[in-house]
């Protein structure tokens, strides 16, 4: 009986380490796996800021660019203004000169101060 009793106790203690051994791994693995979580998250944390960076980064140089963009825009709108401006100047002139030349095509004698070949021939 006493033999019986030792034998039990014995296995109880065998089955007390074993159970002693296999939660003392699973320990081991649960503090690997929570620092490379942590790693984990440090990293995530890391690669977040850099990605709000490196966005915040690329909006500033879009909206330098486009306010580049903008000032090209308006130098070539005032230089289409000027050109504008100069051909309207150039056709005005060239109808003033060709006015008297004109009329003398459509039968009319051109002004006397424009000493026109018709008045002479007239």
């Amino acid at each position: 009986r006493e033999r019986e009793r030792e034998a039990f106790f014995q296995s109880n203690c065998d089955h007390a380490e074993e159970h002693a051994r296999a939660l003392a791994e699973w320990e081991c693995k649960y503090d690997a796996l929570h620092q490379e979580n942590i790693s984990l998250s440090v990293q995530l944390r890391h690669a977040g800021h850099n990605a709000a960076r490196e966005k915040a980064r690329l909006q500033e140089v879009s909206e330098q660019r486009d306010v580049e963009q903008q000032r090209q825009i308006s130098e070539l709108q005032a230089v289409v203004r000027e050109v504008v401006k100069e051909r309207n100047m150039l056709q005005a002139q060239l109808r003033q000169y060709r006015a008297p030349w004109d009329d003398a095509a459509a039968g009319m004698l051109p002004p006397r101060e424009s000493g026109g070949t018709a008045a002479a021939a007239a």
